[in-house]
C-alpha cells in the first residue's frame, strides 16, 4: 500500500508539472524513440505457462508441457490428449523488417475508420463514436483526494500507451508523456488488462496506484476501449484495402 501511495504522489506531481509546462515540442526522431521506449521491458503479469510463442506481432497460441517436455493434457488432466490453447501476446517490434507500424496519419478512427464502418453499419459506427468520446472525455476534476486536477494528459497517455502495445503510432502525440505520467506498475497493470484480461487480480487492482475505485474503473474502461479501437482500425483498414482492389 505504501508503494502505491508513493507512486500516486509521484504521478500527481508529474501531472501537475506537465500541465504547467504546456505543450512539449519534440523532433520526429526523438518522438519515435520515445514511442519505442514506452513499452520497453514492460511485462504483463502472467505465469510461465502463459508465455507467448514469439513468432510475430499477432496473438499466437502455445500450450502447457509437463516437466519432462512431453505435451500436457488439456483441461487440467482430462485425459483427452488435446493441447491446451492459451491466448498469447507478442510485443510489437517497431524495427521489424517483416511488418510495419500502423500510422494513424494514414488511417485513423476519426477519418477513415468511422467512414468505412458507416458504409456497412452506420448505427454501430455512431454508437462506437459516442462510446469512444464518452470514455475519453469522462473527467471528475480530481485525482484521488486531490481536487482541481485536469487529468486529460493522464487519460490520453493511457489511451496512446494501449495503441502503442498494438503497434499503432500517432506522430502528432508526444510519447514522452507516456513515460512521464505512467509508472512501470501502471503500465504493467494496463498491459495485463489489454493482453491477458483474464489474469488480472484483485491484488494488482488494489496496489498499482492509489486511486479511488471509480477512477480505477475509468482506467480499465480507457484501456479496453483503446484496445477495441485499435483492433477495429486493423480490421477496417483491411476491409478498405480489399474493396479498393475491385
Amino acid at each position: 500500500m505504501a508503494e502505491s501511495v508513493s507512486a500516486f504522489g509521484a504521478t500527481l506531481a508529474k501531472l501537475k508539472e506537465r500541465l504547467a509546462m504546456g505543450e512539449k515540442e519534440e523532433t520526429k526522431e526523438a518522438n519515435l524513440q520515445n514511442f519505442a521506449e514506452t513499452d520497453t521491458d514492460i511485462e504483463a503479469s502472467k505465469s510461465p505457462q502463459q508465455q507467448a510463442v514469439e513468432v510475430g506481432p499477432t496473438p499466437v497460441y502455445s500450450y502447457q508441457c509437463s516437466e519432462d517436455g512431453e505435451d500436457g493434457e488439456a483441461g487440467g488432466g482430462s485425459g483427452s490428449g488435446d493441447p491446451e490453447l492459451i491466448d498469447g501476446h507478442v510485443d510489437f517490434n517497431i524495427r521489424s523488417k517483416e511488418y510495419s507500424l500502423f500510422r494513424v496519419e494514414s488511417f485513423s478512427w476519426g477519418d477513415q475508420g468511422y467512414a468505412t464502418l458507416s458504409r456497412y453499419y452506420p448505427e454501430l459506427a455512431e454508437m462506437l463514436e459516442a462510446e469512444f468520446a464518452a470514455i475519453k472525455e469522462l473527467a471528475y476534476g480530481f485525482m484521488g483526494e486531490e481536487q482541481g486536477i485536469d487529468t486529460f494528459k493522464f487519460r490520453w497517455a493511457i489511451w496512446n500507451y494501449v495503441l502503442r502495445i498494438k503497434g499503432i503510432v500517432d506522430e502528432e502525440y508526444a510519447y514522452s508523456e507516456v513515460n512521464t505520467l505512467l509508472t512501470r506498475s501502471v503500465k504493467s497493470y494496463i498491459k495485463t488488462m489489454v493482453c491477458y484480461p483474464q489474469l488480472t487480480t484483485f491484488g494488482q487492482w488494489n496496489s498499482y496506484l492509489q486511486l479511488l475505485d471509480s477512477e480505477k474503473i475509468h482506467v480499465c474502461l480507457l484501456a479496453m476501449e483503446a484496445r477495441k479501437q485499435a483492433e477495429l482500425l486493423y480490421g477496417l483498414q483491411a476491409i478498405l484495402q480489399f474493396t479498393a482492389r475491385d
